[in-house]
């Protein structure tokens, strides 16, 4: 065996949480890109920042999770049946007080976050108007079509958040649950609501295809230049 059960279950906690907390981070530079487009985004989210903000996030990720290296173990069932499950008889920290701690650095500031992050990407982009030419005409057009760009993103970013609240509230919710009744009955069912909370990270290409423009037209050149680089790579004549 190359890793173990308590391993492999560490390893998928922590890369939950740093997938959790990269889109948290994505959404504060969104933000920024908006707010603050050529002030703060550029000091903060540079070359070295981004790789030392990565790390800080894989880091932090650990340390929240190692301790289900010396919490996990297997548990012998009638049969043959052997299930890898929490033991908090020997943890220094009780069960319910890791079940709020998790919950408040999983779901409720990464939340909070994205939510306040996008509610005013959303105002600003609906508040403010860049200038438009002298023609009285022209210029109706040019807002309306500017208003309607803006609140079609609006819109998505307002979406992000639905969907992320939605695939990953129920997980956190049962497991917060669990961690603070001790019953662990529902622990089948959790895995199909974590599975939920993943989808999230399907879901949002999606969004974006289906609801921006740019999106579709960037998916369409990269399709054709992998398309172009496909035929060049069987056709080494034509060069």
């Amino acid at each position: 065996m190359l890793i173990s059960p308590e391993q492999f279950g560490t390893n998928v906690s922590i890369s939950v949480a740093s997938s959790i907390f990269t889109i948290t981070t994505m959404a504060i530079d969104r933000y920024l890109a908006i707010i603050r487009p050529f002030g703060l985004r550029y000091r903060c989210f540079n070359r070295t920042s981004t790789i030392i903000m990565i790390f800080a996030l894989w880091t932090f990720s650990l340390i929240l999770f190692l301790p289900n290296l010396w919490i996990a173990g297997l548990v012998h069932y009638y049969g043959d049946v052997t299930l890898c499950r929490m033991d908090y008889s020997n943890s220094p920290i009780p069960q319910d007080v890791i079940g709020v701690i998790w919950f408040i650095f999983m779901f409720a500031i990464p939340g909070c976050i994205m939510t306040i992050a996008y509610a005013l990407m959303g105002k600003t982009l609906c508040s403010s108007l860049p200038p438009f030419d002298n023609n009285e005409s022209a210029c109706a057009q040019q807002r309306n079509r500017v208003m309607r760009s803006r609140k079609r993103v609006a819109c998505i970013l307002l979406l992000l958040a639905v969907v992320f609240a939605a695939c990953w509230l129920p997980y956190h919710i049962m497991n917060l649950v669990m961690n603070i009744t001790g019953h662990t009955e529902a622990e089948s069912v959790n895995v199909y609501l974590l599975l939920l909370g993943h989808s999230n990270s399907a879901l949002n290409p999606i969004i974006y295809c289906a609801l921006s423009r740019n999106f579709r037209n960037s998916i369409k050149s990269l399709l054709k230049f992998k398309i172009r680089c496909r035929r060049k790579k069987h056709n080494p004549m034509n060069h």
